[in-house]
């Protein structure tokens, strides 16, 4: 086979190979790998980190995706009255990958991030999206309960949604995942008496998966933060 057919037919064989290692082992240059790769098509993609399922997950989560399109299409409307919440807990250290992160330039200018505070610190927030608006955020103190998080149902969360038409209020969905600060009984008898059938959660009118971030609009905003 000529160089191109005996490129395509190793990455073929092993898709996961480096293009430094495959030029190596293929006696090539990498310019030519490179080379043959984009001009056929094939281009690097990232491994993405998901959510472990259970066994019994896969059938929750699309007993609650078939439900969900079911109503959409008999109420266009349905997904646009979803109020889509989530915590998330954020340190000064962040998250950092040194091999995503470069400078171009002529001189090496020892560029530093500072990381490993000697004083640690945290802030869980909390926020929401229903259509094109953010609600929030609160922030909660770094350990989180049912007690608190009932008075933020009771008394906070009301002012957060002000801007809210009157209607759309009374016709939102709330939706929260099975924390077990939002499994406690006061949490859900407040959601219960201000969201009668219209919650989503832990054994909630609407049943929420278990597992299931990826299903929630806000897992991609506090993804991408």
């Amino acid at each position: 086979p000529n160089e191109e057919e005996r490129i395509l037919k190793f990455f073929t064989e092993n898709p996961n190979m480096s293009i430094r290692r495959a030029a190596h082992e293929l006696g090539m240059s990498r310019c030519a790998v490179h080379r043959t790769l984009t001009r056929n098509g094939l281009h690097p993609y990232y491994y993405q980190q998901v959510q472990q399922l259970r066994t019994g997950d896969y059938k929750h989560r699309i007993c609650f995706c078939g439900g969900f399109l079911a109503q959409h299409r008999r109420d266009v409307s349905f997904p646009d009255r979803i109020l889509w919440t989530d915590e998330a807990t954020f340190t000064p250290n962040g998250i950092f990958n040194s091999r995503n992160f470069i400078i171009w330039r002529e001189e090496n200018p020892h560029a530093i991030r500072v990381s490993s505070f000697q004083h640690r610190w945290s802030v869980n927030a909390w926020a929401g999206i229903i259509g094109n608006e953010i609600i929030g955020p609160f922030f909660f103190p770094p350990r989180l309960n049912g007690q608190i998080y009932s008075d933020f149902l009771e008394n906070h969360l009301s002012i957060l949604l002000e801007n809210i038409p009157l209607l759309l209020r009374t016709q939102m969905i709330f939706q929260q995942d099975g924390a077990p600060a939002h499994f406690s009984r006061q949490a859900r008898e407040i959601l219960n008496a201000r969201f009668p059938y219209r919650w989503m959660g832990r054994d909630g009118p609407i049943a929420w998966p278990a597992r299931s971030p990826d299903l929630n609009v806000l897992d991609y905003l506090f993804g991408a933060t």
